[in-house]
C-alpha cells in the first residue's frame, strides 16, 4: 500500500516543483491501492507544488449536461470524468469555472485568474479556458494512468487550427447550437449559447493515441500508473506543426 510521502516523493523523482502549475487527468485505480484514499492523492500533488503552485483537474459535466438537461449549476452538477475530479472540486479552497460541459476545478496560486470569464468563450476551449491560461503561463499537463485520449488540450488545437475534419460543416445548422442555463456560485443564471464540434458529422474522428506517431514519447510511472508529462506549451507547438503539416495526423475515418 503506497502512502503520501510515496507519492511526494515520485512526483518529485518525475521532475514536478514547487510552484508548478499542473493540469492533471488521473484514473485513481490505475495508481494502485493508497492509504487514505482519493484525499491522500490530492493532498500529494497539493503538497508537491506547494502554495505558490497550482492545481487543475477537469470537471466535465457533458454526459449530464445537454440537449435534454441544459442547465449547469456550478456548486452541484457533478463531474463525469472520473473519481478524483469529484472528490477535488468539493475540497476546501478549490474553485470551478461556469461552463457548462468543460468546466474545470483549480485550487492554488492565481486560482480566481484561471476560473474567470470561461462561461464567455463560445467553445470549451477557447482563451478563456483554464486549460489555455495554464498553457500560457508555462504549465505541464499530467496524463496519469488514462492514456493519450484524455489529453483535451488537443482539442483546443483542433479548433484553433480548424481542422477539416471537424470544421468541414456547416455551423449555420442549429443542431451545431445549444442554448445553456449556468448557475454560478450566487445563485446568478448566464444564459449562453455555445458551439459544439461533432466531428464524425464529417465522416472522421479525432484519435489522440495517433500522438505517439507524431511526436516522440517517453512515459514514466507514477506509482504503478503509466504517465505522461507535457510541458503545455511545447505540446501545443508541436502539434500546431503537425497539424499544418498534415490537419489528418490526429484523426481517423469512423
Amino acid at each position: 500500500m503506497y502512502s503520501k510521502l510515496d507519492i511526494v516523493k515520485n512526483l518529485k523523482e518525475l521532475g514536478i516543483n514547487k510552484g508548478d502549475k499542473l493540469l492533471i487527468h488521473a484514473s485513481y485505480k490505475s495508481l494502485g491501492e493508497v492509504q487514505g484514499g482519493i484525499d491522500t492523492v490530492i493532498d500529494a500533488f497539493k503538497e508537491a507544488v506547494g502554495k505558490e503552485g497550482t492545481l487543475m483537474f477537469p470537471t466535465f459535466t457533458y454526459e449530464n449536461v445537454n440537449g435534454a438537461n441544459p442547465v449547469f449549476d456550478i456548486k452541484t452538477s457533478p463531474s463525469c470524468v472520473g473519481m478524483i475530479p469529484e472528490v477535488f472540486r468539493k475540497g476546501e479552497g478549490v474553485v470551478r469555472s461556469l461552463h457548462p460541459t468543460h468546466s474545470l476545478a483549480v485550487w492554488g496560486k492565481d486560482k480566481e485568474f484561471y476560473v474567470a470569464n470561461h462561461h464567455d468563450d463560445q467553445n470549451c476551449l477557447d482563451q478563456n479556458s483554464p486549460i489555455m491560461k495554464l498553457k500560457n503561463a508555462g504549465g505541464k499537463i499530467l496524463l496519469v494512468g488514462c492514456g493519450l485520449k484524455k489529453n483535451t488540450l488537443l482539442h483546443g488545437l483542433e479548433i484553433s487550427c480548424k481542422v477539416p475534419y471537424a470544421f468541414g460543416v456547416d455551423f449555420s445548422d442549429p443542431k451545431f447550437h445549444r442554448d445553456y442555463i449556468c448557475i454560478d456560485e450566487q445563485g446568478k443564471e448566464h444564459k449562453r449559447e455555445f458551439f459544439h464540434v461533432f466531428a464524425r458529422e464529417s465522416g472522421w474522428a479525432h484519435n489522440f493515441d495517433k500522438l505517439a506517431e507524431v511526436l516522440p514519447l517517453t512515459t514514466v510511472k507514477l506509482l504503478e500508473a503509466e504517465t505522461y508529462i507535457f510541458d503545455a506549451q511545447k505540446l501545443w507547438d508541436d502539434v500546431e506543426n503537425a497539424l499544418k503539416e498534415n490537419p489528418y495526423c490526429l484523426a481517423e475515418k469512423c
